[in-house]
């Protein structure tokens, strides 16, 4: 991305008695940038640094290290090198830290206080004559003419002439987008193709994130859910393949969507899913057939709610609605509330109660009855029983004996009224015009 390694060498070195650090800006690339590692350039080092020497990348703050740290780096393993020479200190993980656009971050040298520094001026870091550049960086990108250092263990950072010799090693982001890989629409048992596209080739490979949904249960076993394709350095696109499985059951037709997720190295698009239509190949099942559980009950007008049941000769992938008639001598809204006629069988159900509420009031009257009727509908056949009665008995004193005209009992004489009889139950007389009498008590 930038290097200053190849400019003029100073005669100081930047003795590891000190922290130090080192300005970068990045370029406008919208999309940003991946490090993967930096180099520094290192006039003498040996062994001492192992585990004494920590390299962070870290945001800036009033123009010195602001102390957020955006990535640790790996060390090298050093070893005694006393001519001068470059460090790699690698992101990682090895797939790089995202940097954004026009941004200025430190790379820091943090010295262990326990570092003690040899006779010979060891490990020593590389300065700079002056500012400037290597040829080939990256448009927008620089390096600070002059660095940082301060004492081991913290404290404030002081300004030094001279630029510490770095090389900032990563790439451009590209943005991905994904799409269907030409066909939108395909027959379960064959692959479900998407490709993912990219504005600019990576600088290096990439791995691209991405999460598989299916909304029915075309996908075969281990398509779905989080996965990751390959994205090289030589190309802008890269193909991935759902396979869906050819079963033998008749389902609705659904839909498998890729979803590009967040990683390194890129960002994500405006277009960040695509999905392709999958039909199902099977044949539907016979139409279910439609009946009542039984075809008559009772209930008490003190009853409240009585379930009638509807069944279905077998269970359907969708809900159901079956259509019914209401009739009957009861009234509806007076004996029982209002009913809506249809009833709806949840998917993957065979039965659904149709709710009959009934009304408990002070009247006496003989019994009723509520007649339900299946009607044709869309999706379903017509079975037996067909009807259900249900008969709602009087709890008020009622004749009873199914409405056939009975009427309430007679109420009883008032007290005092004389009772009225004939003397006898029967009489005779002669066939001769003469009268006869009969006596009434």
């Amino acid at each position: 991305m930038v290097s200053n390694v190849g400019q003029g060498t100073h005669a100081t070195e930047g003795d590891m008695v000190f922290d130090h650090a080192q300005a970068f800006t990045t370029g406008g690339h919208s999309a940003g940038y991946t490090l993967k590692h930096i180099n520094a350039g290192f006039a003498y080092s040996n062994s001492g640094l192992n585990g004494n020497l920590t390299v962070t990348i870290q945001n800036a703050s009033g123009g010195n290290p602001g102390g957020t740290i955006i990535v640790t780096l790996n060390n090298p393993t050093f070893d005694l090198r006393a001519n001068a020479h470059e460090r790699a200190f690698i992101v990682p993980g090895g797939l790089g830290v995202l940097l954004d656009a026009n941004t200025t971050y430190f790379v820091v040298f943090d010295v262990a206080s326990t570092l003690s520094n040899p006779v010979g001026n060891a490990n020593g870091l590389q300065n700079a004559t002056a500012g400037g550049e290597d040829a080939g960086a990256k448009a927008g990108w620089g390096i600070a003419d002059d660095s940082r250092y301060r004492g081991i263990g913290g404290g404030n950072w002081t300004a030094y002439s001279q630029p510490k010799k770095i090389n900032i090693w990563g790439g451009l982001n590209p943005t991905l987008e994904i799409a269907h890989g030409g066909t939108a629409s395909v027959t379960e048992g064959t692959g479900a193709d998407f490709e993912v596209t990219a504005d600019i080739a990576p600088a290096f490979d990439i791995p691209v994130n991405l999460n598989v949904q299916d909304s029915g249960d075309f996908a075969a076993s281990g398509q779905t859910g989080s996965r990751r394709v390959w994205l090289l350095n030589t190309t802008t696109e890269s193909s991935v393949e759902v396979t869906t499985a050819d079963d033998d059951v008749f389902e609705k037709n659904g839909f498998i969507t890729v979803f590009l997720q967040s990683g390194v190295g890129y960002v994500v698009g405006t277009t960040f899913s695509a999905s392709v239509a999958v039909t199902d190949d099977d044949p539907p099942p016979a139409k279910p057939v439609a009946s009542f559980a039984a075809s008559s009950s009772s209930a008490a007008e003190s009853a409240g709610s009585v379930n009638v049941a509807v069944n279905l000769s077998a269970a359907q992938i969708g809900a159901l609605a079956v259509k019914y008639s209401v009739g009957g001598s009861a009234s509806s809204g007076a004996d029982y509330s209002a009913l809506s006629g249809e009833v709806t069988v949840p998917a993957n159900q065979t039965s659904a109660d149709i709710s009959v509420s009934i009304t408990d009031d002070n009247a006496s009257e003989s019994n009723e009855t509520v007649v339900l009727t299946l009607a044709s509908g869309a999706g379903y056949d017509l079975g037996n029983p067909g009807s259900h009665t249900l008969t709602i008995t009087d709890n008020d004193g009622g004749g009873g004996g199914g409405g056939g005209g009975g009427q309430p009992p007679a109420p009883p004489p008032p007290s005092g009224t004389p009772t009225v009889s004939f003397a006898s139950s029967s009489s005779s007389a002669p066939e001769n015009g003469a009268a006869a009498d009969v006596t009434i008590d």
